[in-house]
């Protein structure tokens, strides 16, 4: 059951409990319900305005109508005996006097009522609202339900009645203070006698009230609220005077000034700071010795004069400086505040003393640094007014500076608009920042907003998103932003070809770190479809340029190749008479035949192998690069030009290094340069005597990252400082050669990441050197 009444007009019987509660409340606990004398003004204790009603005031009567009624919460635990009407410790309320409520509270109280009877609850909750408390109001019949309602309803003040089946008022009383000590119980009764009465209060119960005297209710109520909440106010004012004590003992001991306190003319107490100013180690070395010995005259004038108690209460003096002997003899200069206080009634000298050596000797180091100051200033004002007209002809001069870098801004960024590449600068996170005009020209043409690839877009996102996609040029473009933005970097490129419609468009990426603190990068896109284009068709011109000179090498080892192939021939046709005259013998050796046949298929896959070789060096292809080994690169080759080296009565010697690792390089350009080298070498010694004609082919390590192979002959040798010439285009030493040779192989060697050059020998001839990168691991 809950109830709120917010405003009331007292009517005669509250009127007559109002007189009693004041009384209660002004006079202590009454045995019986006395009557006010009739001079005697009526009080207001609690404050609680009224205001008289319009009726009232136009019959003349005057009866009181409150604003507000507020209550608290609180407990008391007092003696008291029974009153004539049933009650303990109240009295009767004159006519005309308010009930007590505490001026401040706004919300309705909560009154929780155990009670078995609906009936008797609603009694209660009548005589509340006559009595004009604005409440909030719950019954509970059980103990169960007084225990929750506890909790769940956090009431003001409980009402109990003292006899509910199964569940006594002591109990109750003994229920609610071990979870809430703090709210107040009244018991409330339909008879019971002055010891259990008394019993009631001593358990814990604030009022006892017969249920032939419910009226009571509403008075003995906010009087109980009214009470808790002085209760825990004083507990609050116990608290903070004992803080606020504990502070100012904390604050005299720690006082960095010296305090004393004498009774006459000894000490009696002094804090750390004072025995310190004293020289004491202990307070028993200063208490009850004598003020004259330790102030000097002035000050004894000063405290003679303010220690005089008039009795109004305590007596202070104005700073009084001047200085104190201490135990050891020696001055300190201090400043010193009396004053008289009364301690128990007996006047006591209170001296604060602060210790002003320090001061006085920054008073005087501040005159002096005044004094210099003065100086300091004339000077100053002087170099001032040098700077001033310095400052102005610095303004001047930062006005033309500021205009000349206005007009070198304005020409950075016109030369960064004109820049032919695409160009956007990031900051360290990749976010573009700037982007030059033929950025925004391409994004226009390619279809993209610049909202997708302008200023304010993650870069770094852009390349990540188009990697997802499966483009592979974009995710090593994000590697190498990310490298270079983290400083892994110096510089990162990448040429990449585009996708879709730009498929025959060609381009480099260039980034490069912006030289600046907070780091960042400027990212170039150049189109290089026309170089690139330009590159191919050089390229296909090489090529067809290498496989001309395959096919002159060709022509040269016309000679070896058909001796190369007229030994299988001829072996070949020996075969097969052989089994011919086999078969006319009549008796059929089948083993035999079969080793026939085995031999003439030996000599066929020889010439077919020739034929392939021929055929490989004569083929019109792209280049292939594949792991190869150098020493049987020249068991290939070799074999080809061996003819025509008896043919010319050279020996051949070859001196190769058996663990040499091997070369990503293209078989068939390879082949090509040792062919022309060894023709040339064989060509070089024709006019050389015929037992001295040598020609020597070594493999070895040039370094620990490049591996060499040398052609070396005993023939005319190189013309003097010819050694670069003869490797350019159109320059032979032969009448009848087109000076293409060696300048292809010098183009081969290079395009494979080596070198080529040529030296005479010491004794007669020249060697041609050539140096291969060794293949890398994860080639």
């Amino acid at each position: 059951m809950g109830r709120r009444i917010n405003a009331w007009r007292c009517d005669q019987e509250f009127v007559e409990y109002s007189e009693c509660m004041k009384k209660t409340f002004t006079g202590g606990f009454e045995t019986c319900c006395g009557a006010r004398a009739p001079d005697e003004p009526a009080a207001n204790p609690a404050g609680v305005t009224y205001r008289q009603s319009d009726d009232d005031a136009q019959s003349g009567q005057d009866s009181l109508e409150p604003v507000a009624v507020q209550g608290g919460n609180g407990s008391n635990d007092r003696d008291s005996v029974l009153g004539a009407e049933g009650s303990i410790g109240t009295g009767v309320c004159r006519k005309g006097e308010p009930v007590i409520a505490e001026p401040d509270r706004v919300e309705p109280l909560r009154i929780l009522v155990l009670d078995d009877c609906e009936v008797d609850a609603e009694l209660m909750w009548h005589e509340l609202e006559k009595g004009g408390v604005s409440f909030e109001g719950q019954r509970a019949a059980t103990e169960h339900e007084l225990l929750e309602s506890l909790d769940s309803f956090n009431p003001d003040v409980a009402v109990v009645d003292y006899c509910v089946p199964g569940y006594d008022g002591m109990a109750a009383i003994a229920a609610i203070h071990g979870k809430r000590p703090d709210i107040p119980v009244i018991v409330v009764s339909g008879r019971m006698g002055e010891e259990i009465a008394v019993d009631t209060v001593k358990s814990g119960a604030f009022d006892y009230i017969l249920k032939s005297n419910l009226k009571r209710l509403p008075s003995a109520v906010l009087r109980a609220v009214r009470e808790a909440e002085e209760q825990r106010i004083h507990q609050r004012t116990q608290v903070a005077l004992r803080e606020s004590e504990e502070r100012f003992r904390s604050l005299v001991q720690l006082s960095p000034d010296a305090i004393y306190v004498l009774s006459g003319d000894e000490f009696v107490f002094s804090n750390p700071a004072g025995l310190k100013l004293m020289g004491a180690e202990s307070p028993s070395d200063l208490v009850g010795r004598r003020l004259d010995d330790h102030l000097v005259a002035s000050i004894k004038s000063a405290l003679e004069k303010n220690s005089k108690d008039d009795g109004s209460g305590s007596v202070g003096s104005s700073p009084t400086t001047s200085a104190v002997v201490r135990l050891d003899g020696t001055c300190v200069p201090v400043e010193i505040n009396v004053a008289v206080v009364r301690l128990d009634g007996e006047p006591m000298i209170q001296l604060v003393a602060r210790d002003i050596s320090e001061r006085l000797r920054s008073e005087q180091a501040l005159r002096r640094a005044y004094d210099e100051l003065e100086k300091r200033v004339k000077e100053r004002t002087r170099d001032l007014l040098l700077a001033n007209t310095k400052l102005e002809q610095e303004i001047v001069e930062r006005e033309r500076v500021e205009l000349e870098l206005r007009a070198n801004r304005a020409f950075i960024d016109a030369v960064f608009n004109s820049l032919p590449g695409h160009m956007a600068v990031l900051d360290r996170r990749g976010i573009i920042v700037a982007v030059n005009e033929s950025w925004q020209r391409a994004a226009d043409e390619s279809g993209v907003e610049l909202s997708k690839a302008g200023v304010g877009v993650n870069y770094l996102e852009v390349c990540r998103r188009a990697a997802e996609t499966g483009d592979t040029s974009a995710e090593a473009a994000l590697c190498g932003i990310r490298a270079v933005l983290r400083g892994e970097q110096n510089e990162f490129s990448l040429e990449y070809q585009g996708h879709g419609k730009d498929a025959e468009q060609w381009a480099t990426l260039f980034v490069t770190p912006l030289k600046r603190q907070e780091g960042g990068a400027v990212v170039t896109h150049v189109d290089i479809t026309k170089r690139k284009r330009a590159e191919l068709e050089i390229q296909r011109l090489h090529n067809d340029m290498y496989r001309y000179g395959r096919v002159s090498l060709m022509g040269e080892l016309a000679a070896a190749i058909a001796h190369e192939l007229r030994q299988p021939l001829s072996a070949l046709k020996t075969n097969a008479e052989a089994a011919i005259d086999l078969l006319g013998l009549g008796v059929l050796d089948v083993g035999e035949l079969r080793d026939i046949l085995g031999d003439m298929i030996a000599d066929i896959n020889h010439a077919a192998e020739v034929i392939s070789k021929m055929r490989a060096l004569l083929a019109k292809g792209q280049s292939t690069k594949q792991p190869l080994n150098l020493n049987k690169l020249l068991d290939e080759v070799v074999p080809l030009i061996r003819e025509r080296a008896i043919m010319r009565g050279v020996s051949i010697q070859i001196d190769t290094n058996p663990s040499l690792p091997e070369v990503s390089a293209d078989r068939i350009q390879l082949q090509q340069v040792l062919m022309n080298l060894m023709i040339n070498a064989l060509d070089a010694m024709k006019d050389a005597p015929l037992g001295e004609r040598k020609l020597t082919i070594w493999t070895g390590m040039a370094s620990p990252n490049e591996v060499q192979i040398s052609v070396s002959d005993t023939g005319t040798g190189l013309p003097a400082g010819k050694s670069e010439v003869i490797f350019q285009s159109f320059y032979s030493t032969k009448p009848d050669g087109m000076g293409m040779g060696l300048a292809i192989c010098r183009s081969i060697v290079q395009a494979h990441g080596g070198r080529i050059w040529a030296v005479n020998n010491r004794g007669q001839g020249a060697t041609f050197h050539i140096t291969l990168p060794v293949k890398a691991q994860d080639q």
